[in-house]
């Protein structure tokens, strides 16, 4: 068991939290359906009126029912030639549509019979339509609306047309039918409108979710859109470096051109102090290493940003039959998101401890996350899942509801935790957090435990781990470092660079120092002019466009075994310059390297020190690299790597979490 106590930092803020109340009120009716169905109504109520009139001649007010129609069709025609087709109406335009249409439709069936016509059942289309788009303001102004114009229906009304004498309902009857039709449009418009709601809130929840979700995949990206950048932009800025020392190497003392060249040579070396800075970071490297982590840790570093002085977190490890050491999990956004969202809830609500138990079989992986706060209501535990929960019901996203046995204290905390989350929405971090565990392909189950604290418990099945090589053990090459007088009189040079400028540029400093410089910008164009022309001193892009540089220096030492060959490369660490000695280079330089630093790379002798450099790595930048060094070697064995360097295990994972220091 290991115990973590939260340092005292501050609350970070809530950026990007999606509140579904202040949500844009756009239109959900579209101008173009709603006079799409209005010209439908205009030819159905016109062929209507002409089909009982001169096919089934009964008598009807022809002349003012076709007036009426007639209405219908000039309100349809206006807004056509005067607005856009394509256009939303607002939630009051929309409902002053509809409120039209039933009072237009209200006044033909008071002239074609009233609730004795069949077709009053057409009032409540527009309350069904209304309850399904409109707010519930609206929908409850169309449903008075509609009452209000059957009970006219129900008194006030012309003859039903009828060929023979005139045709008349019981009173009772119509009576009832208004009653019906009444309480028709009433449950019509609560029943859609609550379902339409639910529908809207799910859409809002999972919008949020994905919102989440595509901001932890920005936040993820770009640490390795600056790691790229970093190395991409090493070579211009080496090639601008290198020109810049060049001019002011030539140009004389008294030149009014000479402060212009060494102010472009500082603020090169600035850019290449920045470069570097973010070349080091490890979350920015274009090669996370960090990308599985050990469950525990993960649950860690998850938790790590809302952890607060006050309330412990215990992570526990309860390792299966035959287990050991704990299974690796990908450090996926939704993942740690989703147990983010949970965690902070655990602590938000907790009184003094939140408890994470970490199980795991050859079958499943399951974390337990419990707090000793008020616990969830009974009545809510069907529903925990659901967006926007009301309020009145629950502690998650908005009030805390206490339990009997609640101390003073924790009554208190529920009360400051109410009034600090007040006009939250109940439901959707939870909503959130198990849409997005989901969909890492995990089950959440939501309880109480014994102690009427919260308890979430997410299961993952599990996958086999894939293994990672680390680097090689190959034996270092022997090889000369010491070059004599006569091998520094032969002064050939091969340059492989696929940045034709720099290497161009280099190649040209390098050939006013005395050097016969050849050029090759590839793998394949490297390794053949090193066989045909075997150089004596070589320089190496450690990143080619068509490999890695690595694999062209052992052919250049097969070529000729006393060469020197320097490493170029934007990826300055440790780990690549270890890589580069294996393969038989003598020096590695990090770019932008000027002229005169390789050449004193390459002309180096083994009695004369190096210069120390203007930014040496700091002690705390050298044990991290010594540790990822030892940790690459040992496989990514974090057990072996704990063992080796005589560390704790959880002592080593929190190093390895964490961000690099500065170099």
């Amino acid at each position: 068991m290991s115990e973590v106590i939260a340092p005292s930092l501050p609350t970070p803020p809530d950026g990007g939290r999606f509140d579904h109340r202040r949500r844009p009120q756009r239109g959900r009716v579209r101008l173009r359906t709603l006079l799409a169905i209005r010209w439908v109504a205009v030819v159905g109520q016109a062929a209507s009126l002409l089909f009982v009139d001169l096919v089934l001649g009964y008598p009807i007010p022809l002349g003012p029912a076709i007036l009426v129609v007639a209405a219908l069709a000039v309100a349809t025609l206006v807004p056509h030639l005067r607005q856009k087709s394509n256009a939303r109406l607002t939630d009051r335009e929309s409902a002053l549509y509809f409120a039209f249409d039933m009072v237009q439709l209200t006044v033909l069936l008071g002239l074609t019979g009233g609730l004795h016509n069949p077709f009053s059942l057409l009032l409540l289309a527009p309350v069904t339509v209304s309850a399904a788009a409109l707010s519930y303001r609206s929908t409850l102004g169309l449903t008075a609306l509609a009452i209000t114009c059957i009970n006219i229906l129900a008194f006030f009304h012309l003859p039903l047309p009828w060929p023979m004498a005139q045709f008349d309902l019981p009173p009772v009857f119509v009576f009832g039918l208004a009653i019906a039709l009444g309480l028709a449009a009433v449950f019509i418009s609560v029943y859609v409108f609550k379902v339409a709601e639910e529908s809207r809130r799910v859409a809002d929840a999972l919008m949020a979710v994905q919102s989440a979700l595509d901001r932890e995949q920005r936040i993820s990206s770009v640490g390795a859109l600056a790691a790229a950048a970093a190395h991409e932009l090493g070579s211009p800025l080496g090639t601008i470096s290198l020109i810049a020392k060049e001019l002011t190497r030539d140009l004389p003392a008294d030149s009014p051109y000479r402060p212009d060249a060494e102010l472009l040579l500082s603020q090169a070396d600035r850019c290449r102090q920045i470069l570097a800075e973010i070349a080091a970071r490890p979350e920015q490297s274009s090669k996370d290493h960090f990308h599985v982590l050990p469950a525990p840790l993960l649950v860690e570093v998850a938790a790590e940003p809302f952890l607060r002085p006050s309330v412990a977190l215990r992570i526990e490890a309860h390792p299966g039959e035959g287990e050991q050491d704990p299974p690796v999990m990908p450090r996926r956004p939704e993942i740690m998101h989703g147990l983010g969202n949970l965690l902070q809830n655990a602590i938000e609500f907790a009184k003094e401890e939140v408890r994470v138990a970490i199980a795991w079989t050859r079958q499943e992986l399951s974390v337990t996350i419990t707090d000793d706060g008020v616990g969830f209501p009974p009545d809510l535990l069907d529903r925990l899942g659901d967006p926007y929960i009301s309020a009145a019901l629950g502690r998650y996203g908005g009030k805390l509801v206490g339990r009997g046995g609640v101390s003073s204290s924790g009554r208190q905390n529920a009360r400051r935790a109410t009034k600090r989350r007040e006009g939250d929405h109940m439901g959707l971090g939870i909503f959130i957090a198990q849409n997005l565990l989901e969909r890492s392909g995990g089950i959440v189950q939501f309880s109480n435990n014994d102690f009427r604290g919260a308890e979430v418990k997410v299961i993952w099945p599990r996958s086999a781990p894939h293994r990672r090589r680390g680097m090689r053990n190959e034996g270092r090459e022997p090889m000369n470092d010491m070059p004599d007088k006569a091998q520094l009189a032969e002064k050939s040079l091969l340059i492989i660079d696929d940045d034709a400028p720099y290497r161009q540029r280099l190649a040209l400093a390098l050939e006013k120092r005395g050097f016969q410089v050849a050029q090759a910008e590839s793998v394949e164009a490297g390794i053949a002019s090193a066989k045909a022309h075997p150089p004596r001193y070589a320089v190496v892009d450690l990143r080619l466009a068509d490999g890695s540089g690595l694999d062209v220096v052992p052919e250049i030492k097969k070529s000729r075994p006393d060469c020197r060959v320097v490493i170029l490369t934007g990826y300055g660490n440790i780990a690549t310059a270890v890589a580069a000695i294996k393969s038989g280079a003598i020096d590695y330089l990090p770019k932008p390297a000027d002229a005169d630093q390789v050449e004193a790379a390459l002309l180096e002798h083994r009695d004369a020190l190096p210069p120390p450099p203007e930014q040496p790595m700091t002690a705390d930048r050298v044990r991290w690299e010594h540790i990822q060094r030892v940790y690459e070697q040992c496989d990514r064995n974090v057990s072996e790597t704990a063992r080796r360097l005589r560390m704790h295990r959880r002592t080593l994972q929190r190093i390895l979490a964490k961000y690099a220091p500065r170099a």
